[in-house]
């Protein structure tokens, strides 16, 4: 005999559904956040450090690469 849920079980976990999209929504929030201020970090370094370039030897593209010794910024 099969046991169907009750009206207040089914809003319930509709409820709790919401919250973890709620939730999801959040945390993604969070992620751009923290994106934007490592992009902002890295334009602070390489703006105002006084590179020293060095040769990307693990690049392997048609130009050659550089980075600096001192930030690790690719240049």
């Amino acid at each position: 005999m099969d046991q169907y849920l009750t009206i207040e079980q089914i809003n319930n976990i509709n409820n709790n559904i919401k919250l973890l999209y709620t939730k999801i929504k959040d945390y993604k929030d969070i992620i751009i956040n923290i994106q934007n201020e490592i992009e902002d970090n890295k334009n602070i370094l390489i703006h105002n450090c006084n590179h020293n370039p060095k040769i990307d030897y693990n690049n392997r593209g048609e130009h050659t690469e550089y980075y600096c010794s001192i930030c690790k910024m690719d240049l």
